[in-house]
């Protein structure tokens, strides 16, 4: 196969996806799935046999199916602790935190901490930071300071969060072991969190409030669901089994157990009327316009589109693997390469072009990881410093990507363009920076480029 006849399927895949998704605004997965279709149709021309493409396209499934497997159960889980209480507690507690001087470092901490346990910047940004959005109007404070603020820290959990799917589509892409990524993760997140931190609070304190306006959603909250720390349970029963590496599945089934428990036993919710909800959805009617917006939850049936670009993403994927067709076109490219850090900043490069190109953050995740870990196991580097790379560049940087379906979301929902809030995204815009910056660090104290074990106290055990 010529490096023209492989460069077809890519720049097939791509085209699509743009025109689909940020030309026609329609759903990614319709142009994945084409794609996938119109590539089998070109390998089997090009000498590819049928059982050969489609064991291809099984095992491309196969890797990226624990991946689909968390999406779902945290769309079901999500919904079940809307019932429960569970969510509107936690923005309960978070908004009774705030105080008017310190708004745009609570807001990212607030909403990172709701990305955390939810694992979805979408769900963060859909909860606590339309909330905290109205808040901060309310305040009569200047609009994107305060999205900008929301949006790191919804990709806070995104990146991070040991329910979040990305972070598991990372690991399993990456052939890393998601407990230990976790840590790994943290040498490099930390630093960028602390100072997005102290960069909302420089940035906050020459705005001043001009409206004393509490949110009312505070007493909707207590009225509807009389918050408790117990209804705090799931979400803690849920980081303790994580960290503790307890198998996913059990992590996902205690979450849901305790929060079905707590909606029966302490709301009085009919156990099949809790089961129903999370597969079909969850449309309070609190009487509350606002908090039944807030609440509303798609439930599994929501996820039914995620779930088909991923399996079809994963069955390309596969497809391109076995013909070779990202080592006929990257493989010039990385012959070229030098050291740790020119390969770090082609994966970074590389991630943020199929961001860009494919509107798609799985993909920003799936073709670097697939297309540069083999170099990276050439190189004897782990597969934890390629999950983190990439975790650290394209992954987080498609919510300020215009036109990417996550970045049109969080415009949506929080009222501000992209253009507008993305200067003021600290967290996503400073993370590769420090990414690449801690990575040297590491680099140098190992005193070499073999890719032995970086000696830092954390790492000792693992």
């Amino acid at each position: 196969m010529t490096g023209r006849q492989a460069a077809f399927p890519v720049v097939l895949t791509a085209a699509s996806l743009f025109c689909t998704v940020a030309i026609f605004r329609s759903p990614a997965y319709q142009a994945m799935l084409f794609s996938t279709g119109a590539t089998w149709v070109f390998l089997y021309r090009h000498g590819r046999k049928p059982h050969q493409l489609y064991k291809a396209s099984l095992a491309g499934m196969k890797a990226i199916w624990p991946v689909v497997f968390v999406t779902l159960m945290l769309a079901f889980m999500t919904t079940v602790w809307m019932n429960s209480g569970t969510i509107p507690s936690l923005m309960y507690y978070g908004l009774k935190s705030i105080n008017p001087r310190f708004i745009l470092p609570l807001c990212f901490v607030l909403t990172s901490a709701t990305s955390m346990v939810l694992g979805s910047a979408t769900g963060a940004i859909s909860t606590m930071g339309v909330v905290l959005m109205g808040v901060a109007r309310g305040l009569g404070l200047p609009a994107a300071p305060v999205a900008g603020a929301i949006v790191s820290g919804g990709i806070v959990g995104d990146r991070s969060s040991l329910t979040s799917g990305q972070f598991h589509l990372v690991a399993a892409m990456t052939s890393s072991d998601p407990a230990l990524n976790f840590y790994r993760f943290m040498f490099t997140g930390l630093p960028c969190f602390v100072l997005s931190v102290l960069g909302y609070c420089w940035t906050g304190r020459s705005m001043h409030v001009t409206q004393a306006t509490s949110s009312p959603i505070l007493p909707a909250i207590q009225e509807v669901f009389h918050p408790s720390l117990l209804l705090l349970l799931p979400p803690v029963l849920l980081i303790g089994l994580s960290l503790l590496k307890i198998p996913l599945k059990w992590v996902f089934a205690s979450g849901i157990v305790s929060g079905a428990v707590l909606a029966v036993w302490i709301r009085g919710v009919r156990l099949s009327s809790v089961i129903l909800d999370g597969f079909i959805g969850y449309d309070p009617d609190t009487g509350f316009t606002l908090l039944d917006q807030l609440l509303k939850s798609g439930g599994l049936r929501s996820t039914i589109e995620l779930a088909t670009l991923l399996l079809s993403a994963g069955a390309l994927n596969g497809m391109l693997e076995e013909a070779g067709v990202v080592d006929q076109l990257l493989g010039n490219g990385l012959r070229s390469i030098r050291g740790e850090i020119q390969l770090r900043l082609a994966t970074m490069g590389l991630s943020t072009l199929v961001a860009v190109v494919s509107c798609s953050q799985s993909l920003a995740v799936i073709v670097p990881a697939r297309a540069l870990l083999p170099e990276y196991q050439k190189r004897r580097l782990s597969g934890w410093d390629l999950a983190r790379v990439i975790d650290d560049s394209g992954a987080i940087l498609t919510i300020v990507i215009p036109w990417t379906g996550i970045s049109v979301m969080a415009s949506l929902m929080l009222g501000v363009s992209t253009w507008e809030y993305t200067r003021y995204a600290f967290y996503v815009l400073l993370q590769p920076v420090v990414s690449l910056l801690i990575s040297q660090l590491e680099s140098a104290r190992r005193g070499s480029s073999d890719g032995a074990r970086i000696r830092f106290p954390l790492y000792r055990g693992l």
